[in-house]
């Protein structure tokens, strides 16, 4: 099976689980008695609440930090929910790839984002964000959920049009928090090249929806979806931690 093909698979059967049976459970999802909650909602959770939260909460939190420090951004590419919709549309219309530089207006929104939620007291992003607005629009969410889940996902797709991923490489904090993290740790899942077996085609940049070239490659920003991997023809790309 090619691996792309599994990659939307595996965003299906998450997509599905997460949205449609376990409504919300993008946003945190209960093991046992410890809720797992996304990085950035759960610093925000901290900021808001001036660091008193349960033990539990605390436990649950720290334990998607440290995956997310050791797995990068291998959520975006294989598990969020505007990933799979962004990567299905791509299925039908191929957007252009992306050739904008690099910015990190993500971060800075991430950190906008968390001392808003300290000041005020309250998650500001979840009120905002397109993954909790499929969540409550898909499920037992009233009747304006529906609603604002079109609104929120329309605005995140759209730029779609323009390029490839736009809103992932520029505007979201969830990716913006996953980007600062991973600095903690040198060890984490990343593609490496095998510079003797490399040709320089440059085809793995022309395939890679987040517009990164791996001769100037860093972690920042790579979904690891994998498609510069499937695409080599030399096989000069791997997958290392």
């Amino acid at each position: 099976m090619k691996l792309q093909n599994l990659r939307l698979i595996v965003q299906f059967l998450s997509f599905t689980f997460f949205v449609v049976l376990v409504s919300g459970a993008f946003c945190t999802f209960t093991v046992g008695t410890i809720p797992l909650v996304e990085p950035l909602g759960f610093l925000q959770v901290i900021a808001s609440s001036k660091l008193r939260i349960g033990i539990t909460l605390a436990l649950g939190g720290v334990l998607v930090i440290l995956f997310v420090i050791f797995t990068r951004r291998f959520f975006c590419g294989w598990f969020c929910p505007i990933g799979f919709i962004i990567d299905l549309v791509d299925r039908f219309y191929k957007a252009p790839n992306p050739h904008s530089k690099k910015t990190k207006c993500k971060e800075v929104l991430a950190i906008t984002v968390i001392s808003a939620s300290a000041v005020s007291g309250t998650p500001v992003w979840c009120t905002l964000c397109p993954v909790g607005a499929i969540c409550r629009g898909i499920g037992l969410g009233g009747i304006f959920a529906p609603i604002e889940t079109a609104l929120l996902t329309t605005l995140a797709l759209a730029p779609e049009f323009k390029s490839k991923r736009w809103f992932c490489r520029n505007l979201c904090p969830i990716a913006g928090v996953i980007n600062i993290l991973s600095k903690i740790s040198q060890r984490g899942l990343r593609i490496t090249v095998d510079r003797d077996a490399c040709v320089n085609c440059k085809l793995c940049s022309k395939v890679c929806p987040m517009g990164l070239e791996l001769e100037n490659y860093s972690t920042d920003d790579c979904i690891l979806c994998l498609n510069c991997y499937e695409k080599c023809p030399k096989g000069a790309i791997k997958i290392n931690f």
